[in-house]
């Protein structure tokens, strides 16, 4: 059975669910920024270009399953 949510809870210590309506680009760019939380980072730039590939790879794993 398909859940309705991308399950994200590896990228950040607080444990988020999104919804899988919500376009992927958007949920990278809300993982990124809670990961770039977690790390003391106050650019979400930064994090966003570390780590959107990771985050675009889990994301789409979860797509298609």
């Amino acid at each position: 059975m398909e859940t309705p949510y991308y399950d994200l809870r590896g990228f950040n210590t607080h444990g988020i669910l999104i919804p899988r309506r919500v376009p992927v680009e958007a949920t990278v760019r809300m993982a990124a920024a809670l990961l770039s939380y977690d790390m003391g980072n106050r650019s979400v730039d930064y994090t966003l270009k570390q780590y959107r590939a990771d985050l675009e790879e889990s994301i789409t794993k979860q797509h298609q399953q």
